[in-house]
Parts: C-alpha cells; structure tokens; sequence
C-alpha cells in the first residue's frame, strides 16, 4: 500500500489529531488523501482551490448530494400533481431539524410510497456502484410513482396491428434512439411476452413510436393510450427484472426509457423527457455500463503495473455473445447522447459528468456497427478514458467502420465541451483573452473533426451528427461575436454551412428526424438574427447594406421553413420556429 493510501481518512492531521473514522471530508476520501477535518473547507481542499466541493457527511443538515435528492423529490411531487390535478397538492416542506438519510443506508431503507430516492441510489452508483440489493431498490423506486389512471383500451391490439405498428417504427428507429440488435428484438417481439416483463414495457413503448408514425388514422387515434399504457409498464417492471438480474431486461428498461425520453422530447414535453433519461441513466450507471471492457493500468507497490480489463457489468449476468455485450455497449452511448444534448438544449446540469468530484468514469469503447458486433470484432477491443482521451486529440479508432452512433457519441461530446467553454464567458471578466484562446485552439479541434468526416448530408444520422459539430462552433464563438470579427465571420461560416445542407431537405424525403435538431436549427437561425441586427443597428446606407439584410432574411425564413416542414410529425419543430419566427419579428 502507498503512502498516500495510508493516510486516507483516519490518519493523524497536520496538528497531531487523528480523525475518527469517516469523519474526512468527501473530497479526501475520493482522493485517499490526509484531511485536516477543518469546515467549511479542509486544507486539502483549500490547497487545490475546490473549497466548493467540500462537503461532510457527518455535519447537520444536508450534503450537496442529498440536497440534489431533495430535488429530484419535489420535481416528481410535481409531475404527479400535473398527472392527478384532483389530488391534493404533494409539495412540503422539508423538517430542517429532520436526521438526514446517507447514501450508505440504502440498503436498510424502507421505501415509502412516492419517495424520491432515485438519485440518491443514481448518485451512490457513481461513487462506487450499486450491488444488488441496491439495484433492486433503485428499480423499486419506479413501482411506488402513481401515473394516473390507465384509459381503458376500447378494443384489444390485434398481432396484425402489432406488426404494423413494429414496421412503422423501424422506419425511423435510429432517429428516436433505437439500439438494440433488430433481429433478435423481433424474435422476442413475435414470441411470448410475459405480462409485466420489461420486454412487454419495450415493445408498448415501440407501438406508442409505431402510432405516431403510422399513416392509418385508426392506429393514429390510439397513440395516447398507447402512451399510457407504455410509461405504467415501464414503470411498474423494473422491480422484478432487477430482482432477476436479467441483463437483457434491464437493458429493455433502459430502451424504453429512451424511447419514452425522446418521444416526449419531440412532443415538448421537456419535464418528462428529462425524468425518463434520469432514469435511463441511473439504470445504465448502476449496472456500471460506463466500464465495460475497462483497461485500467494501476501502479502497484514496487515500482510494477497490473493491467486491470473488465468485460462484465456489476449486477448483470455476463452477455452471452459479442452482440448483446455490443447492445450493452450502445445502450451506454445512447443514453449518453440523450442526456448530453438535451442538458445543453434545456441549460441544465448534465447527469453524465466525468469531470470534478463526483465525475464518472467513462472506460466503455465507441460504439460500433451491428455488423461489427456480429462478427465478433470486440475480440480484442479494450479501452479507458475514452472521453478524455478523445478531447485530448489522443482518439485511436481501428476499424470503427464509422458506426452512427459512434460519430454521434463523439459529435455530442464537442457539443456539449464548446457550451461549457462558453458558459464559463462572465462579461468585464479579467481572463477573457485567455477563454477567448481557448475557444479558438478547440475550434480547430471542431473543424478538425469535420473535415475527417466522410458523410452523406442527406442520411439523417449523419445530418445530425454534421450539425452538432456546426453548432458547436457557434457556442465557441458566440460570446465574442459582438466585439471580435473573427468570432463574428465563425458563427456566420459555421451557420452558413449548416443551412447550406439543410436548404434542399424535406419531410417527405427524410420522414423523421431527431428531436435535437429543432434545437440545433434555432441556433442555427439566431445567428443570423443577430446578424440582422447588428447590421440595422450599423445602418443599411452602406453599399450593399440592403442586399445583406435581404441575404440574411432569407436565411431566416428557410431555417424556419425546414422547420415548419418537420413540425406535424415533430411537434417541437412548430415550438421552436414560432420562438425565431418571433426573435425574428423583434429586430425588424
């Protein structure tokens, strides 16, 4: 054991007292380092400048974690009054003299119907991982959460009905996150489907999609109930099937949980979309889907290394071939996308953090084609760091074959890094030319990307993924677009070049596309609607001037047109146009 290790927790502070058992600070034990006990901030902490994340579990009151908790409470307290209108309001306050509940009791916990525990077993998983009792106990947590009363069918859904509904939906699967390996879904699919199972919950979520896509008014009609019955199977199913520690039904939880995410999502639905991807992610975390195939190299005492390769989930039956630890594989990244884009499109706190102390360790490989997995190419595939490592230019990817999701996976990780950059822009601040350089050395990274991409625009994996990139330059460049040309010129390249892809697309050529894209495409547009507005605020006598504004104004009124087109089968497209339709009016 090092020395450092010797010293985690319980070792002899600074002044010669020792700490009691668990009585160090979060932080320090993380680190397994000396902690001095001192409050607000110990020394360690104080040292490396992140007083904010000292935290104690032992003081009165409530850590940051249990405050998140706490959270999470009161949003679902919510969700159920919006559900159940005639009940009476489920909102109180908190007992501030009440003894605070720890992470490390999850398991003695008696779970009292409505409680908001999710996060708290979500959050335990990342400091350590859930066993099996705890996971039993995170699914649990979906049983006791009332969704309202379930609309009677007005008739049963015939097996023609069925596999109608299952066609429609795989017309536009990877658009609405679909990852599981098709073949062997459908051969579940048309067998027999235990009642309650979580691959009944699936295949509910998979008709609600069906429904919606469909061209039969009959089958449209029925999407609400549909939907209903879909969000109480999920619901009610995860209990058992973490009891059974089935690694293929908690990876049918996790499907329809993005199924139902994304459905919401495209709906504007924004406060249910993010309840049904925390629950996406707290099942992928918890099952340690992060880590598969780790390749962890730890120092031993000595001077010698073991190399540590994992390819079994904590809590999972081992997969029984290449292809459903491959669906195991993608699950990770699809809830990663999910979560990643929808948190920059709402401005709120990403789930999925693998920075600061309470980050996640991301060792998963990409993502690659189904094909890939069938013919067995994870044999010798093992990874580590594979976010960091990517943002760190350091990204080896043999053979990926390209994989969809993998292109995604990494689109969104620029998406997402360029939005924190520019979130960290705080006007008059006294670094700002050292921001502004950093948002230039990782815009050549962005472009750098781009220009390795080998895609069809009119494929709608690929559009979106091209987007992503674009739109990640704007963020890089948006906060200095007022003062700086050349983040000015960025910002009108980068959205130039978006628009010049989507100009031509239509609907009826591409039929569906993901949600995010409303999103990406109101950036796309305020661009040039700032454009407009710095250039009438200059004054249009110039030479040219006119000209310009009309250019510009065009690039509105297409923007929104391809989003207008969208807007009957993607509701939130018709939210987002009418919002730059109205940006739009007031510069005008």
């Amino acid at each position: 054991m090092s020395t450092q290790s010797q010293g985690f927790a319980n070792s002899p502070t600074e002044g010669g007292s020792t700490l009691p058992r668990g009585a160090a600070c979060l932080p320090c034990r993380k680190r397994k380092m000396r902690c001095d006990g001192n409050q607000p901030a110990c020394g360690q902490c104080v040292s490396k400048r992140r007083e904010e994340d000292c935290e104690y579990t032992t003081a009165p009151g409530l850590t940051r974690t249990q405050m998140l908790e706490e959270n999470i409470a009161l949003l679902e307290a919510r969700i159920r009054e919006l559900e159940n209108p005639d009940e009476r309001p489920s909102v109180k306050l908190r007992d501030p003299h009440a003894p605070s509940i720890q992470l490390g009791q999850l398991d003695s916990i008696a779970l009292p119907s409505g409680a908001g525990k999710r996060d708290s077993a979500f959050m335990a998983a990342q400091t350590g991982g859930l066993g099996r009792s705890q996971l039993a106990f995170l699914c649990k947590r979906f049983v006791t959460r009332p969704i309202g009363n379930i609309p009677p069918f007005s008739n049963p859904i015939t097996t023609q009905d069925k596999s109608r509904l299952i066609d429609a939906f795989v017309l536009h699967a990877s658009q609405v996150g679909f990852f599981l390996h098709a073949p062997r879904l459908l051969m579940a699919a048309y067998g027999p489907v235990a009642r309650g199972s979580l691959l009944e919950a699936l295949l509910n979520a998979i008709y609600v999609w069906g429904s919606h896509f469909s061209v039969d008014p009959t089958l449209r009609g029925r999407e609400a109930e549909l939907l209903a019955l879909a969000v109480h199977g999920v619901s009610g199913s995860l209990f058992v099937s973490a009891t059974a520690q089935r690694g293929q039904d908690i990876l049918y939880g996790i499907q329809a949980e993005v199924l139902l995410a994304n459905y919401y999502f495209s709906n504007g639905r924004f406060l249910e979309g993010r309840y049904h991807t925390s629950a996406a992610i707290s099942l992928a975390i918890s099952c340690r889907l992060n880590l598969i195939r780790s390749n962890q190299v730890i120092s031993m005492e000595g001077g010698s290394a073991m190399i540590m390769v994992s390819t079994q989930t904590a809590a999972l039956v081992d997969p029984l071939d290449g292809i459903e630890e491959g669906e195991r594989i993608n699950a990770f990244w699809a809830v990663y996308v999910l979560d990643k884009t929808w948190a920059v499109a709402l401005k709120s706190p990403s789930a999925i953090s693998e920075d600061g102390l309470w980050g996640i360790q991301i060792d998963t490989p990409w993502p690659l084609a189904m094909e890939a997995y069938e013919r067995g190419a994870l044999a010798n595939v093992f990874s580590s760091n594979t976010v960091q490592t990517f943002l760190a230019g350091l990204v080896v990817t043999p053979d990926m074959g390209h994989a969809p999701l993998a292109l995604r996976a990494q689109a969104t990780i620029l998406y997402s890094r360029a939005s924190w950059m520019a979130s960290q822009y705080r006007d008059g601040m006294p670094n700002i030319a050292t921001l502004q350089d950093e948002c230039l050395a990782f815009d050549g990274f962005v472009t750098n990307f781009i220009s390795t991409l080998t895609i069809n625009p009119r494929n709608r994996d690929d559009l979106v993924t091209l987007t992503l990139a674009r739109v990640a330059l704007i963020q890089l460049h948006v906060n200095f677009a007022s003062t700086e040309r050349r983040s000015r010129d960025s910002c009108m390249a980068a959205a130039r070049a978006a628009l010049a892809v989507i100009r031509d697309i239509c609907a009826a050529e591409l039929g569906y596309i993901d949600p995010i894209m409303a999103i990406l495409w109101t950036a796309i547009g305020q661009v040039f609607i700032r454009e407009i507005d710095r250039v009438k605020a200059k004054g249009t006598g110039q030479a040219g001037g006119d000209a310009y504004l009309n250019d510009l104004t065009s690039c509105v009124a297409q923007t929104t047109a391809r989003m207008a087109d969208f807007s009957s089968i993607c509701p939130i497209m018709a939210i987002q146009a009418t919002q730059l339709q109205q940006a739009y009016q007031g510069v005008m």
